[in-house]
């Protein structure tokens, strides 16, 4: 069944609950080149089955629930001056030298909350949105890609003041491209005070470069771009208010969505309190039939819905992980950072020489010593790690060596190997790394 602009002479806006219920359509709709606004994007990009499994759920439920959570991703370089931004923005100061000295790296990501209110309904609706900002140093762009949301609004940093223009974006820009091509994306220049005095003109010259960036990734929905300086306030008040309006544009806000895909979330919120911190999806798949009355085909859609909105961490398309769901991102993120730095107390030494290079029991001292605060039962700790181990294999973070070690490549020793000793594919993607353990 084709819904598209060559078929009809008019464009469909909004799919209506009925059609939910004509179960030969399942794997048949194609609703490509229309406007339309409900279901929300982030469903419809899923493809057809996803669509009718939203839709068979609006029909079957008798209460509707009303989507008020919005998510917002910050990326960058290490120093691109995420965190300062993030900082101004929130927290509204135009003048924030004082408290940039005292601002650290972010290790892995950091989440904080701020409020909206949405207006453009009949009654206000308040809007919880969470904004989080992730480390940008390159031994963790890997494990970005486990929280990157079709869903989000995207904002994407760099500083102006260093060449060439726009530093970095392209690679975060390639990432979005494979992994959440229907992003919003705001690309931001920070550091324009310091820009301005080196280069008079390096809002005209940003400004260009931007352009072609944006020509080269036009299938991106990259929106706008700004520059803005945390040191003396400009641009920070134009941008918050931008991004208040984009946030609240998101596709699911405001949006009717089935009232069993809220008490999903409900149930994986209530059960993040617990040890340990993942659960099998064939609990989830039960809690669906018994409680919601869903099949596990329909489950498991309204969790890709909860997973793209960051309420956990699951990949339903990847079928050595999608029998796991982390329940709190933020504890999984504990455990990437367990890797990608060294803790207090060891000694520096001992971790350049075991740096990407773990034996089995090392690595699962090194990860209980990381979690040991977010999960205090030891069993339920040795649970957890053990999943995370599995994780790390089948995401290709790291590889069994012998039987008795595990090695994280991209944490290997690179300082002595020269790049053109680097075996290089552009057309895939596709590097190898030559290092001598």
């Amino acid at each position: 069944f084709i819904m598209n602009k060559n078929t009809f002479f008019f464009q469909i806006s909004r799919i209506p609950s009925e059609v939910g219920a004509l179960t030969k359509l399942r794997s048949g709709l194609c609703f490509a080149d229309n406007p339309i606004q409900q279901p929300p994007e982030n469903v419809l990009q899923k493809g057809s089955e996803a669509v009718f499994d939203f839709l068979a759920q609006l029909l079957q439920n008798k209460e509707k629930g009303i989507w008020d959570e919005a998510r917002v991703l910050l990326l960058g370089e290490g120093e691109a001056g995420k965190t300062t931004l993030r900082k101004s923005l929130l927290h509204f100061k135009a003048q924030f030298e004082s408290q940039c000295q005292d601002i650290k790296r972010t290790d892995g990501v950091e989440i904080e909350e701020f409020p909206l209110t949405l207006t453009e309904v009949k009654s206000a609706i308040p809007v919880t949105a969470r904004i989080w900002d992730f480390g940008g140093q390159d031994v963790f762009h890997a494990t970005h890609t486990f929280f990157l949301s079709h869903g989000a609004l995207t904002i994407v940093v760099y500083r102006a003041d260093k060449t060439p223009l726009l530093q970095g974006v392209d690679q975060w820009l390639e990432m979005l491209e494979y992994f959440a091509q229907n992003t919003l994306i705001v690309i931001v220049g920070t550091h324009l005070d310091a820009a301005k005095k080196g280069n008079a003109k390096i809002e005209q010259l940003c400004e260009e470069e931007f352009k072609k960036t944006k020509g080269r990734f036009h299938k991106l929905k990259i929106v706008a771009h700004h520059l803005v300086s945390s040191h003396d306030g400009t641009g920070i008040v134009a941008l918050r208010k931008y991004l208040h309006q984009q946030t609240l544009q998101l596709p699911n806000i405001g949006k009717e969505v089935p009232e069993s895909y809220k008490k999903l979330k409900e149930f994986l919120e209530k059960y993040k309190n617990y040890p340990p911190k993942f659960i099998p999806f064939s609990d989830i798949s039960s809690f669906g039939k018994n409680q919601l009355k869903m099949d596990e085909n329909t489950t498991m859609s309204a969790l890709d819905f909860c997973a793209d909105l960051g309420t956990v961490v699951w990949r339903k398309s990847d079928k050595n992980l999608k029998e796991i769901v982390f329940l709190d991102p933020v504890i999984l993120i504990s455990a990437f950072r367990s890797i990608f730095t060294f803790y207090k107390g060891e000694k520096a030494e001992t971790h350049k020489q075991i740096r990407g290079f773990f034996s089995n029991e090392g690595l699962d001292e090194r990860l209980s010593h990381f979690l040991k605060d977010d999960i205090e039962l030891e069993s339920a700790r040795k649970a957890f790690i053990k999943q995370v181990k599995k994780l790390f294999e089948h995401a290709k973070l790291s590889f069994p060596y012998k039987n008795s070690h595990v090695i994280f490549p991209i944490l290997l020793d690179r300082q002595n190997v020269p790049p053109e000793k680097w075996v290089v594919d552009e057309k895939s993607r596709n590097y190898q790394l030559h290092s001598q353990l």
